[in-house]
């Protein structure tokens, strides 16, 4: 069971707090769509290459994402990874650009919806060479 505080109106010292407790349900797969079968659900990773710049800024050199076909996910982390504020590095006295470091992020897909994307990058390929 998770518990949950909540403020009260009442003057009494004792009730300020009362303790709820509500059980909450298990995560189903099923509720978010997904099948948990053998093979089903996949681990993908999208790596962003970057230098964090003497103002703090993180400025993007290269990103890997396995399986490539999740380009939503590579913006969405990019994106996340350059408008983040860096403490930026000072050697000597003197800031200097840091890098290049690495952001990784992993994510899960099911392999329906890798399917999906390929069916989509093709019939956008097929429809760009007509």
């Amino acid at each position: 069971p998770t518990e949950i505080y909540t403020g009260t109106t009442s003057s009494a010292a004792s009730d300020v707090y009362k303790r709820q407790e509500q059980t909450l349900p298990p995560a189903t797969d099923a509720a978010a769509g997904v099948s948990r079968r053998d093979g089903e659900i996949q681990t993908g990773v999208v790596n962003v290459y970057y230098v964090v710049t003497g103002r703090g800024r993180a400025r993007v050199e290269k990103t890997t994402t396995e399986p490539a076909e999740f380009t939503d996910m590579q913006r969405m982390v990019e994106r996340e990874v350059r408008r983040r504020m860096y403490r930026p590095t000072i050697n000597e006295g003197t800031v200097v650009v840091s890098g290049p470091l690495v952001f990784r992020h992993e994510f899960t897909y099911s392999r329906s919806e890798l399917e999906d994307l390929r069916a989509k990058n093709e019939s956008a390929a097929a429809a760009s060479e007509q």
